[in-house]
C-alpha cells in the first residue's frame, strides 16, 4: 500500500496564485511558496499522524487613483452610470482594504487513510469600520450637474460585510484513501468538499477551470493565498492502470454559486446581481421624458407607495432574487496517457457535465401588476402607469445554467531538461453567454411597456414587450414566465504556456519566464456586434452598430508574460527575495461578458516577496500599463506561519 502525499507534496511546482479581476483573472503572486514548518504530532500510540499549518497575516490595499467622475465612452461627457458606479463612489483614494486573517490546514493520517481540512477567518477594518465616501462623491457629482442618486445606495450591506468584512469559512474538508496493487496499479478515493484541478491554464479562466466555483470575495483580500477556488461536495476516484495510463473521475453531489465581490466594494464594476444588490434604478426624467412631463419623487411615492422613487431616480426592478442550480447531475472523467518513450510528457482527454457557477439573469413581468397598471391608465392617472409598471412589476434574478457539456484535451511536457510546455483546448457545444447588458434589458422593457400603455391596445391585449437590443424578436410576456438573458453557442477555449528557467544569471540565484497565450472562439451567431461583451457598456439609447468595437467578437485572444527573479540569503542567512514583473495584453477581440478578453487592455503587475524563516512579506503594484506607479493599486501583506 501507498500513502497519500502530504499537503506540501500536493502543491504543484507549476501552481500559481490567482485572484479574479472583473470576469477574468489576475496573478497576485508567483510560483507558490509553501511552508514546510507545519506543527507535526501523533496520537493513539503513534497510529495517527497529524500536521497543522497555520498562517496569520495582516494586509492592506491602497488606491492611488482616487475617485473620478465617469465619462461617456463615446462623447467624453460626464455620466452617472447609476447601476454600475457604487464600487467607484465608495472610495476616494486611501486604503480600500485592511485585513487581518488566519488560515489553517489540518491533516490527519492513519496508514493509507487521511483527513484534510482547510479554513480561513478574516476581518476587514475598512468594510466594518471605514468611512464610505459614496455620499461625498455623489454630492460632488451633483455639483457638476449630474442627477442626485441619494437613496439608491445606503452603504455596505450586512450581506457584503458577511462575505468580505468578517467571517470564518471552511474552504476544504474531505477524507481520502489510497491503495497499491500488483502491476503498478494504484487507486485513490476522496470524498467531501474539494476543488477541481484539471487542465493546464495558468493565468486564464474559462475552459476546464469553469468546473470550479470561485470565491472572488475572499480571493480579493490582501494576503490571500489559494483562496480562489470554492470547494464543492464530490466523490473523486483516480485509478492508475500502470505508469502510463490513468483514469480520474468525479461525481459531484453539491453545487455552489461563485461568491462575487459585493456591491460597493473596491473593484466591483456592477451594482446589479451581486451580493448586496436590491434594486435597479433609472432616472425619473428619462422615464417620463417620452410622456412630456417630469413628476417629483414625492408625487411618485404618494401614488405608487413609499420608496418607489428617491431623489432623481425611480426603481425599475427588484434584482435581489436568485435561482440556484440543482446539486445533482454533475460528473466527469479524465483519461491520461504518458508515452513510454516520452516519460516527461502527459496527454489527457476530458469530458464533464456541470452546472455554471457564474450567473446569467432572468426577467419576469407580473400579470397582476400589469392589469393594475392598465387600470391606472384608464382611471385618469395614465401618465403614471409606466412608473407603476417599473416600480412594481419587473422582477429580475440571477440564475445558473445547468447541464453544460465540456470536451477537452491537454498536454504537458518537459524539453531540453528544464523547459516546461503545456496546452489545453476545450469545446462546449451549448455554452451559455449573455445576450444583453442589464441596463439595456431594463430600458427596453420600460420603453416597450410605455408604447403599449399609450397605444390604446393595452399590455394584456396579446402584445408582448420587446426586451432585447441584440435580438429585437425577443420579448417579455405578461404570463409570469421568466425571460432568460442568455443564448447557447459553440465555445472554444485554448491556451499554450511555456515555463523557462534560466538558472543563476544576471546576479540572481534563479531567473525564469512564464508565458501563456490564449484564445476564445464563439460560434453559432449571425450578428456578433449586437451582443454584450466583456467591458461593454449599455447601448439602449444608441445604435449598437456605432459601438461595434466594444461588442462581442467571434475570435478574441491575448497573452501574458511574467519575468521572475529569486535571490537567496540576501544580507543574512535564510532571507530570500523573489520579484516578479507581469504584463497582460488582450490583443484582439472582445470575449463574451464573462469571458477572457477585452480588446486593447494592457495591465502590469510588479511584485516583490521576502521570506525569512516562517515570516513572509509581499508588496505589489497592479494597474494599467500606461499609468505605472502613478495610479493603480498597491497591495501589501506580512504573515507568520507556524
Amino acid at each position: 500500500m501507498t500513502d497519500e502525499p502530504s499537503v506540501v507534496a500536493r502543491t504543484s511546482v507549476r501552481a500559481l496564485q490567482l485572484a479574479p479581476k472583473a470576469a477574468g483573472f489576475l496573478l497576485t503572486g508567483s510560483i507558490a511558496l509553501t511552508s514546510a514548518h507545519a506543527y507535526e504530532f501523533d496520537f493513539a500510540d503513534g497510529d495517527i499522524q497529524g500536521s497543522l499549518n497555520t498562517t496569520i497575516s495582516i494586509g492592506a490595499k491602497y488606491d492611488l487613483k482616487g475617485y473620478e467622475t465617469p465619462e461617456d465612452h463615446n462623447t467624453g461627457a460626464l455620466t452617472h452610470d447609476e447601476n454600475i458606479n457604487d464600487g467607484l463612489r465608495s472610495f476616494d483614494g486611501d486604503f480600500v482594504s485592511k485585513v487581518f486573517r488566519a488560515s489553517s490546514e489540518l491533516e490527519l493520517k492513519k496508514e493509507n487513510y487521511g483527513l484534510f481540512v482547510r479554513g480561513t477567518a478574516f476581518y476587514d477594518d475598512v468594510l466594518m469600520n471605514g468611512n464610505n465616501k459614496w455620499v461625498d462623491n455623489n454630492a460632488d457629482d451633483v455639483a457638476k450637474g449630474l442627477p442626485d442618486e441619494t437613496g439608491t445606495f445606503n452603504g455596505w450591506s450586512d450581506k457584503v460585510k458577511d462575505n468580505q468584512g468578517r467571517g470564518a469559512k471552511f474552504q476544504q474538508a474531505y477524507v481520502y484513501g489510497s491503495w497499491a496493487f500488483e502491476g503498478d496499479k494504484k487507486l485513490k478515493i476522496s470524498l467531501g468538499d474539494q476543488v477541481h484541478n484539471w487542465g493546464e491554464t495558468i493565468f486564464y479562466g474559462g475552459g476546464l477551470m469553469d468546473l470550479n466555483a470561485y470565491d472572488g470575495a475572499l480571493a480579493s483580500m490582501p494576503g490571500s493565498t489559494d483562496d480562489l477556488k470554492l470547494a464543492q461536495g464530490m466523490l473523486k476516484v483516480d485509478f492508475d492502470f500502470n505508469d502510463q495510463v490513468s483514469l480520474a473521475t468525479f461525481i459531484q453531489y453539491d453545487w455552489e454559486a461563485s461568491i462575487l465581490p459585493g456591491r460597493g466594494t473596491f473593484g466591483q464594476d456592477t451594482d446589479l446581481f451581486v451580493p448586496g444588490s436590491e434594486y435597479g434604478y433609472y432616472t425619473i426624467e428619462s422615464v417620463f421624458a417620452p410622456l412630456g412631463f417630469k413628476p417629483t419623487a414625492d408625487q411618485l411615492n404618494a401614488i405608487l407607495g413609499a420608496g418607489a422613487a428617491t431623489s432623481d431616480y425611480i426603481k425599475v426592478a427588484d434584482v435581489s432574487a436568485t435561482k440556484d442550480a440543482r446539486n445533482d447531475g454533475q460528473w466527469g472523467a479524465r483519461l491520461s496517457f504518458t508515452p513510454e518513450s516520452l516519460p516527461d510528457t502527459e496527454i489527457a482527454l476530458y469530458y464533464a457535465n456541470y452546472h455554471s457557477s457564474i450567473p446569467t439573469i432572468d426577467i419576469q413581468a407580473n400579470s397582476k401588476v400589469l392589469a393594475e397598471t392598465q387600470g391606472l391608465a384608464a382611471s385618469g392617472l395614465g401618465a403614471f402607469a409606466p412608473a407603476n409598471l417599473l416600480a412594481n412589476n419587473v422582477n429580475a434574478r440571477a440564475s445558473y445554467v445547468e447541464d453544460i457539456e465540456i470536451w477537452a484535451a491537454s498536454f504537458n511536457t518537459k524539453v531540453f531538461g528544464y523547459t516546461q510546455i503545456a496546452g489545453e483546448l476545450s469545446y462546449r457545444p451549448d455554452a451559455p453567454i449573455w445576450i444583453d447588458h442589464p441596463d439595456d434589458i431594463l430600458t427596453y422593457g420600460y420603453a416597450g411597456a410605455a408604447r403599449l400603455l399609450t397605444s390604446g391596445d393595452g399590455i394584456l391585449a396579446g402584445e408582448d414587450i420587446p426586451i432585447s437590443v441584440a435580438d429585437p424578436a425577443r420579448t417579455i410576456s405578461a404570463n409570469n414566465q421568466w425571460y432568460q438573458n442568455y443564448t447557447k453557442v459553440d465555445l472554444w477555449d485554448g491556451s499554450l504556456s511555456v515555463i523557462q528557467p534560466f538558472g543563476a544569471v544576471l546576479g540572481t540565484d534563479l531567473m525564469y519566464v512564464v508565458t501563456e497565450a490564449a484564445f476564445q472562439l464563439v460560434g453559432g451567431l449571425d450578428d456578433y456586434d449586437r451582443y454584450v461583451a466583456k467591458g461593454s457598456n449599455a447601448y439602449a439609447k444608441e445604435n449598437p452598430s456605432l459601438n461595434a468595437d466594444e461588442r462581442l467578437d467571434r475570435l478574441s485572444w491575448g497573452y501574458n508574460v511574467m519575468l521572475g527573479a529569486n535571490w537567496n540569503n540576501v544580507l543574512t542567512e535564510g532571507f530570500d527575495i523573489e520579484s516578479t514583473l507581469r504584463f497582460t495584453h488582450d490583443v484582439s477581440g472582445n470575449s463574451h461578458r464573462t469571458g477572457r478578453f477585452e480588446e486593447g487592455e494592457k495591465k502590469l503587475t510588479l511584485g516583490v516577496t521576502g521570506k525569512y524563516d516562517d515570516i513572509i512579506a509581499k508588496l505589489s503594484w497592479e494597474g494599467d500599463a500606461s499609468t505605472m506607479l502613478r495610479k493603480g493599486v498597491l497591495v501589501g501583506s506580512i504573515g507568520y506561519t507556524f
